[in-house]
């Protein structure tokens, strides 16, 4: 994994989300942490939900009440590490954004990599009836409206 090509946006999503998972005395950093992180970090993910059928609100809530399930654990001050599913979804938005010659990951090709891995967000999705092809219609709006991921 390249993290020098990761952008500004996708490093600060990842940074909340090892502050979110410290915090939450969690024992790793999930795609819930990144998703979450992504969502306090920059408008993208919550713009991109708009134009679904997703209710931003109701993902919220779904975010807040699955990271409030994680498992806690008590009295460690060791630094959390990603989850084996948040490290293959950075390792797959990177192919991601190589097909979309694109030269930098971005927090785009992490939400449309959560099409691609086994993960908690996708079966929420899949409940919603939201597809990737939902997302990379409301990402290709996004990007000609000059937005950023």
């Amino acid at each position: 994994m390249n993290t020098e090509r990761f952008t500004e946006s996708l490093v600060a999503a990842l940074g909340e989300a090892e502050k979110r998972a410290t915090l939450g005395d969690h024992p790793e950093v999930t795609e819930l942490h990144f998703l979450s992180g992504a969502w306090a970090t920059g408008p993208l993910l919550r713009g991109l939900l708009a134009q679904t059928s997703v209710s931003p609100q109701a993902f919220e809530n779904f975010l807040a009440a699955e990271l409030e399930r994680l498992p806690r654990v008590g009295g460690s001050q060791a630094k959390v590490g990603l989850s084996r599913t948040l490290y293959k979804l950075l390792l797959t938005a990177e192919d991601e954004a190589k097909r979309m010659k694109d030269e930098t990951c971005s927090v785009e090709h992490v939400l449309l990599a959560l099409f691609e891995v086994e993960n908690k967000a996708l079966e929420y999705f899949r409940r919603n009836q939201v597809g990737k092809e939902h997302l990379l219609a409301a990402l290709k709006k996004a990007r000609e409206e000059g937005g950023e991921g």
